[in-house]
């Protein structure tokens, strides 16, 4: 296997942001975000996530949540309203069927991944929102389009 153009390696220099209150589980996808060389931060709560996106600025934020309450809802609704140009991906990982989710929230996320997920995937569809890429079909439920 020979070297990875410099073009591919440049892709990925880019911040994310996961939100996941389970130490275990946000370990797991920040593994696979930095698999792939990926630059992520690794938050665990709303307040931090707040509090970080006050002084940082990530291409993508990952939330893991079981099903998205009003105090995501409300972290969702401000990262958008924040996202003058349009340049922030939100994929969204939970634990219910996409068919349950509220409609907002499919309006305002811009991918939804059911648990359980393969990491590695999902690290792969994070890399390509952030380059413009269509993510892959399979287990990943497109909710916004560009």
């Amino acid at each position: 296997m020979g070297a990875v153009p410099f073009a591919e390696l440049s892709d990925r220099y880019f911040l994310v942001a996961v939100l996941e209150t389970d130490p275990e589980t946000r370990g797991m996808a920040l593994a696979a975000l930095h698999r792939e060389r990926v630059v992520a931060l690794g938050l665990g709560g709303v307040a931090e996530m707040r509090t970080a996106y006050d002084h940082i600025r990530p291409r993508v934020v990952l939330l893991d949540v079981v099903a998205p309450d009003e105090e995501e809802l409300a972290l969702i609704r401000a990262l958008r309203a924040s996202d003058i140009g349009g340049a922030l991906s939100i994929v969204l990982v939970g634990g219910v069927p996409e068919q349950v989710l509220p409609l907002e929230v499919c309006e305002l996320a811009d991918v939804y991944v059911r648990k359980p997920c393969d990491w590695t995937r999902v690290a792969r569809t994070v890399i390509n929102l952030a380059t413009d890429r269509r993510p892959p079909s399979t287990g990943i439920h497109l909710l916004r389009h560009a």
